[in-house]
C-alpha cells in the first residue's frame, strides 16, 4: 500500500484515494475503507497504432494490418468487426512456392533432425505430406517435364547440381561449388 495520491479523491467520501496491489493487479482504493469501499483502476497505456501490412484487403478494399491475438501474430482487416478477413503471416523460411500436391499450402524451409540437411515442406502438414530435398528455384523449371521449379542440392560425392525434384524425371545439370552456399549452415542453425 502507497501514500495517497496527490489530486486524486474518493468520489464517494471525498477521502484521498491510494494505490494498493490486489490478486488481479494494481488498482485505487479509497483510505477509508472499510467504511468506503470505492475502487477504481489504474489509467491505461495508450494501445500502439497498428502496423500497416501495405496490401488492400481483397473483401472490402480497406488496408490490411498486423493484429497481435492470443494465439499469436496474424493479418486482419483494418475494417473490423465489419470485414472479417484474416490470414496468416508469412512464416520465416516459407519460399512462397505453391505445393505442387495440394496447391493450398505454400513450402516452408526446414532441417532435418539427424544430420541438418535442408529441406522443404507443405505448410499444410500433416494433411499434406508433401516434401522435398534441397533448395527450390522457382526461376528454373525442368526443362524436360515442365515441373515448375528445380532443386539446388549437394550429391554423396560433393558436387553441387540442380535437379528435378519430380520422382519419374531423372534430370540435372552440374553446377559450380559457388552455386550451392546458400545451402551450407548459416552462424547459429
Amino acid at each position: 500500500m502507497s501514500g495517497p495520491t496527490g489530486a486524486k479523491r474518493c468520489p464517494l467520501c471525498g477521502a484521498a484515494l491510494v494505490e494498493r496491489a490486489g490478486p488481479f493487479g494494481r488498482f485505487f482504493g479509497c483510505s477509508a475503507w472499510p467504511a468506503c469501499d470505492y475502487t477504481s483502476a489504474p489509467p491505461r497505456p495508450p494501445r500502439p497504432l497498428p502496423e500497416s501490412v501495405g496490401r488492400l484487403c481483397p473483401m472490402c478494399d480497406e488496408p490490411l494490418i498486423y493484429v497481435d491475438g492470443r494465439h499469436g501474430r496474424f493479418v486482419g482487416c483494418s475494417n473490423f468487426p465489419r470485414c472479417r478477413y484474416s490470414e496468416r503471416p508469412a512464416r520465416p523460411g516459407d519460399s512462397g512456392l505453391p505445393c505442387p500436391a495440394c496447391g493450398r499450402g505454400t513450402l516452408i524451409a526446414r532441417r532435418s533432425h539427424a544430420q541438418g540437411a535442408l529441406f522443404h515442406a507443405c505448410s499444410r502438414f500433416p494433411a499434406c505430406h508433401y516434401q522435398v530435398w534441397g533448395l527450390p528455384l522457382p526461376e528454373h523449371p525442368c526443362p524436360r517435364c515442365h515441373w515448375p521449379f528445380m532443386t539446388l542440392q549437394r550429391t554423396r560425392k560433393g558436387q553441387c547440381v540442380r535437379l528435378c525434384p519430380e520422382a519419374d524425371c531423372a534430370y540435372q545439370e552440374p553446377l559450380d561449388a559457388e552455386a550451392c552456399r546458400p545451402l551450407e549452415p548459416r552462424e547459429g542453425e
